[in-house]
């Protein structure tokens, strides 16, 4: 009688663990909630502006962000809220360029900007 009360035990915790673990959310890996502007910045010829100032600038919470362009002329950032962004480029010889760029979550948006010859406006 102790052999069946000590199986019909076992298969009980048994049935619940099994019960327990399909209730449980499966563990999911970290969502994202935000995604990031990278851009090339070049001059009217395609050639890259290395050392140029990107100021991104969210138009939900004036947040400003500050990144200098490689030597590659490149610049990133990242770890931005999904919105509305204003992207404004600064660099010695060029006019300001000023490009609108929408965040969405998980995703890199493109903000290339080709700079004029001039004094910055």
């Amino acid at each position: 009688m102790k052999r069946d009360a000590k199986k019909t035990w076992t298969t009980m915790i048994t049935v619940l663990a099994m019960v327990v673990t399909l209730c449980l959310p499966a563990a999911s890996p970290a969502q994202e909630s935000t995604g990031s502007i990278e851009g090339a910045v070049t001059d009217p010829s395609g050639a890259v502006v290395a050392g140029a100032t990107v100021t991104i600038t969210s138009k939900k919470t004036a947040r400003t962000i500050t990144v200098t362009t490689t030597g590659a002329g490149v610049y990133v950032a990242r770890a931005l809220q999904p919105g509305e962004y204003e992207v404004k480029i600064e660099a010695t010889g060029f006019k300001t360029g000023v490009r609108q760029v929408t965040v969405q979550v998980g995703a890199a948006s493109i903000g290339d900007v080709s700079l004029e010859v001039g004094s910055p406006t």
